[in-house]
């Protein structure tokens, strides 16, 4: 199930990680990750039994520029292990980004502020399939670290998307299902993720999107952290009536608005200080199921399990 591919993005990326003085490129970092639909590890869950696991390559380059901004850029390629449901190729790409980024710390209060600006350019399948060319997006995170606290790190984020398409509805035929990765954060869900999950063919695009999330992280012994974030989204469609017949549930006529929250839950270690290590759930929730009632929270069918390997510069 490519809709939750979760990987290196754009329920929307983390930080850049703050340039080490003398180093130029330091926060650049090479991450595999290797993700397994839940649901599929129970041949019975479905009247068909619809595996869904791949292997997911980001490249996130990052240098340092004057005046303490950060230029950051990700691309991700995937591969499909089991057979792909919406194209004949198992392998695909991601939209490529470019990032400028830049944080303010106050040392008496502890807290740390991040902004950043992002442009997506639309180069994958998916962003053809939706007739998107771009998108921009500008980010804005508030953060503060309770050592009293066994070492609690708390940061909220709020960002603003505009999509640039050629149309206002996607191309009939044309899968739009293999962009929802990016660099391993939850804070770009609006930017990339939610709109794969919930734009079918044909349907009307978004021009915008605001985003949120929350997530705390714990300090353990011996290298380990847990981290748990929640996002949620949401994006401003080209109104359209939803007509489908498999739909029992088909809401209101003319709808001009998506929602969408995700979930993200992992156990990370660095056994050595450039590698990283981690294991997660992570959890898309469209805003409603084929029969109007919310889906579960935390896990249900669009629930991924995932292991990361990433390389640190």
């Amino acid at each position: 199930m490519p809709i939750l591919t979760a990987a290196l993005s754009l329920l929307l990326a983390a930080p850049a990680p703050a340039p080490v003085a003398g180093s130029k490129f330091s926060g650049s970092s090479v991450s595999l990750r290797h993700a397994l639909n839940a649901r599929g590890l129970d041949r019975g869950a479905d009247l068909t039994w619809n595996p869904y696991a791949a292997a997911i390559l980001s490249l996130s380059p990052s240098y340092k520029l004057p005046a303490e901004l950060n230029l950051s850029a990700n691309i991700d390629f995937s591969g499909e292990y089991t057979r792909r449901d919406t194209e004949i190729s198992q392998l695909n790409f991601g939209d490529p980004t470019l990032t400028l980024s830049r944080r303010f710390s106050h040392k008496r209060s502890g807290l740390a502020l991040d902004s950043s600006a992002t442009l997506l350019f639309g180069l994958s399948p998916a962003s053809r399939a939706a007739t998107r060319y771009a998108a921009a997006t500008l980010g804005l995170g508030l953060g503060r670290s309770f050592k009293e606290l066994k070492d609690v790190k708390l940061r909220v984020g709020f960002r603003a998307t505009a999509y640039g398409h050629r149309s206002t509805h996607g191309v009939l035929g044309q899968a739009l299902y293999g962009a929802c990765s990016g660099s391993l954060a939850l804070d770009d869900i609006a930017s990339s993720c939610a709109e794969e999950m919930l734009v079918g063919n044909g349907s009307a695009n978004a021009y915008g999107a605001l985003s949120s999330n929350l997530s705390a992280t714990l300090k353990l012994p011996k290298t380990l952290s847990v981290r748990a974030r929640f996002g949620a989204s949401w994006m401003a469609t080209y109104a359209t009536a939803l007509v489908d017949e498999r739909i029992s549930f088909e809401g209101p006529s003319g709808s001009n608005g998506r929602f969408f929250l995700m979930s993200d839950l992992r156990l990370a270690a660095a056994p050595i200080k450039r590698l990283g290590l981690a294991f997660g759930l992570q959890t898309g929730h469209p805003q409603l199921a084929t029969d109007g009632q919310y889906r579960s929270p935390f896990f249900n069918r669009y629930s991924n399990l995932y292991f990361d390997l990433t390389l640190r510069f």
